[in-house]
């Protein structure tokens, strides 16, 4: 018993000594005599400075920890800020049972007011890359010794268990851009328990959004062994939660990666709809392959594959995506995706000039990729459905080439390519539409049921425009190219024609004393507009035509979007809409000119009298008061000279041809004929200048 007594009495005294030892070691050991040694130790192995500023010291307590004050690690020279990183306080909590052991293990590592700063410069050198200044150490006959198990074993003392960092930040500026991105640390922690997965919450602060993370990988065991990891986590950051479930290999070297993606984003964020993706991910830190399994915007379902490569200087992506049924529609009104084309086209109608807003090429210089695209129907809007869409295009340092764009559209086929060059600010266009039904088209524009195509009613366009400009009024004004639309044989009714009762048209049907009250139908041959642009000058060289059984008219003149003026003249061949008598119906005879805004109409005296005079001079035909016959009769064909539309109306022979050369070569003799003529038909004349006189609208000599 006394021996048990006297046992512990040496054993607790040994305590008390060791413990006082430990106390007075700790409490006097400087671990600044090794500052210098450690700041050494960091510039051979990086090339950079580490400065241990403050004061280091040895905490007292239960838990070994070290503490240490004011670390900086430098920058290159180059770099605009001096430091790459600087930490108020740091401290490393050691496990007491381990040193017991003679062994290394890190409990916690805590970072207060950590502060980071990357920098990449002009020529591409990122100054996280390090310079190894030291000679590489070989061994066993100078081949690099092979990692073992034990030595990985031993490794994982030496990496902290937790590691926490509060309130710091990050800041990546890149010179070449001169564009600096920050982002606040709010808390970082980081948990590594033996044989446990590793996790990692993190809440920091982007443009003032939160960005929440929660991360789960393999042990650190496993992760050193086999190199590679598996990883589980949820992402929620302005507003979008992203979850993830994959892994990632070669962790030492070119890492790679396969996850499982489920992204979600509620309706309102963004301003856009309701979306949610599901996707395969695999890649790399320099691209990736998308296997987009669901991509569902506001019900709308898209499938397809997309390949990213941002290794390069300016990102590619090349997608391929597909979509049976897209509805416009379903979008929010509020979102960006919901562009509601019928309101844009008749808004865009109104428009008095075209604005001279700066077109965002800028836009086109931020990726380079190819993007093929099918829609087996869009929406657009109740009265307005795309079907079997084929989309090509490619995007390459800002020119992007259309090689396709193949719809069915109003009950016709669209066929359209094109390009927009952002680097010399140009776009090309040629269009090719067959069989668009009138019907569709009348009722996107004006949304009413005015207008009724009872047989026919198909409208064929070609178009191959050129411009170039910064802003869409320069685009008008350098326009070049050529425009054709026609409509062949065809029964319209008319309905009242409200639509065309104000603004130009109501002063144009006054003066062809049209009655727009009347419900009509005609029988349509064809309408034919075809003209040319020059420098943004369109030209209509008897390029309008409209031949029915009521009515023939022939538009010539010209538009002018630089001066944004009009020059028009509209001669009726056949006229059995209007009222009233001859001098009624040879004054409808319309030049349009003046301003776009608010062009000025009256009736073309010349044109009107030239008329008289080439229809009485080649036995031009009256019955009564109404003309009967006084113009060309192949009004569609003159219209589509220099088109390829111009076999689609034959030329017809006839006596009335005549009348035609006889209109076309008298405007510059119309006094002289006048006089001849006007001895044999005096009182037809006579009434017909004091007509015109008494009107107001010019003179007659």
């Amino acid at each position: 018993m006394k021996i048990v007594k006297k046992t512990a009495s040496i054993v607790a005294t040994l305590i008390i000594i060791l413990a006082l030892g430990g106390f007075f070691f700790v409490r006097n050991f400087d671990l600044n005599r090794y500052k210098s040694e450690i700041e050494n130790l960091v510039f051979q192995q990086t090339g950079r400075k580490l400065s241990l500023n403050g004061e280091a010291k040895l905490g007292l307590s239960l838990i070994p920890t070290i503490v240490i004050n004011d670390v900086t690690f430098a920058n290159p020279d180059w770099a605009q800020n001096p430091y790459m990183a600087k930490l108020q306080k740091l401290e490393v909590q050691f496990s007491l049972n381990a040193l017991l052991h003679r062994q290394i293990d890190i409990k916690k590592f805590i970072l207060v007011n950590p502060e980071v700063y990357l920098e990449v410069a002009k020529d591409g050198r990122k100054s996280w890359e390090f310079a190894n200044k030291s000679a590489s150490v070989k061994q066993n006959g100078g081949a690099t010794p092979k990692v073992k198990d034990a030595t990985a074993a031993a490794a994982i003392g030496l990496i902290a268990k937790e590691v926490r960092l509060d309130d710091g930040k990050v800041i990546y500026y890149e010179a070449k851009n001169n564009k600096t991105i920050a982002l606040n640390i709010k808390e970082i922690e980081f948990e590594a328990e033996r044989e446990q997965p590793m996790k990692l919450n993190a809440v920091v602060e982007y443009d003032k959004q939160l960005i929440e993370a929660k991360v789960s990988l393999s042990d650190i065991q496993t992760i050193l062994q086999d190199n590679k990891t598996d990883f589980e986590g949820v992402i929620k950051a302005f507003g979008v939660k992203t979850s993830l479930n994959g892994e990632a290999i070669n962790l030492t070297g070119n890492i790679t990666y396969r996850t499982e993606v489920d992204i979600h984003n509620p309706a309102g964020n963004f301003s856009a709809p309701e979306t949610s993706l599901l996707a395969r991910v695999d890649g790399d830190v320099n691209k990736a392959d998308i296997n987009v399994r669901s991509l569902n915007v506001a019900t709308n379902l898209i499938t397809g594959a997309v390949k990213a490569d941002w290794s390069k200087a300016k990102p590619v992506i090349n997608a391929d995506l597909r979509s049976d049924v897209f509805d416009v529609n379903s979008l929010s009104k509020n979102s960006m995706l919901s562009w509601y084309v019928p309101s844009l086209i008749r808004e865009a109608a109104a428009l008095e000039t075209v604005p001279d807003e700066k077109i965002p090429y800028e836009y086109l210089n931020m990726v380079n990729g190819v993007f093929n695209v099918k829609i087996g129907k869009l929406i657009l809007a109740d009265d307005m459905i795309l079907m079997d869409i084929i989309a090509n295009t490619k995007l390459n340092n800002g020119v992007l080439t259309i090689s396709k764009f193949d719809t069915v559209a109003f009950g016709g086929k669209v066929v359209t390519s094109g390009s927009v060059n952002a680097v010399n600010k140009s776009l090309a266009a040629k269009v090719e539409a067959t069989g668009i039904n009138v019907n569709n088209l009348y009722k996107l524009v004006q949304n009413n049921d005015g207008l009724q195509v009872l047989s026919g009613g198909l409208l064929d366009i070609d178009a191959d425009l050129t411009a170039s400009g910064a802003t869409y009024r320069k685009l008008s004004e350098t326009l070049n190219g050529k425009f054709t639309a026609l409509v062949d044989k065809s029964k319209i009714k008319t309905g009242k024609l409200d639509w065309m009762t104000t603004s130009i048209w109501g002063e144009l049907f006054k003066l062809l004393k049209v009655d727009a009250a009347k419900n009509t139908e005609l029988d349509v041959e064809c309408a034919v507009v075809n003209g040319q642009f020059r420098g943004g000058q369109a030209l209509f060289d008897k390029g309008i035509a409209f031949s029915s059984d009521k009515l023939k008219l022939v538009g010539s003149g010209d538009i002018n979007l630089v001066s944004d003026k009009i020059n028009f003249m509209v001669s009726p061949m056949l006229n059995k809409l209007a009222q009233g008598n001859i001098t009624q119906a040879l004054a409808s005879f319309i030049r349009i000119k003046g301003k776009l805004q608010k062009p000025s109409i009256g009736i073309d005296t010349a044109s009107a009298v030239s008329t008289v005079v080439g229809s009485v001079a080649t036995g031009g035909l009256y019955l009564g008061s109404e003309v009967l016959m006084s113009g060309d009769e192949n009004l569609c064909n003159t219209a589509l000279q220099g088109s390829k539309y111009v076999s689609r109306f034959p030329r017809k022979e006839s006596a009335q041809n005549t009348v035609k050369d006889a209109y076309q070569g008298v405007t510059g003799n119309t006094k002289d004929a006048l006089r001849e003529i006007g001895s044999t038909a005096k009182g037809l004349f006579k009434s017909l200048k004091n007509s015109l006189k008494n009107e107001g609208n010019g003179e007659v000599e």
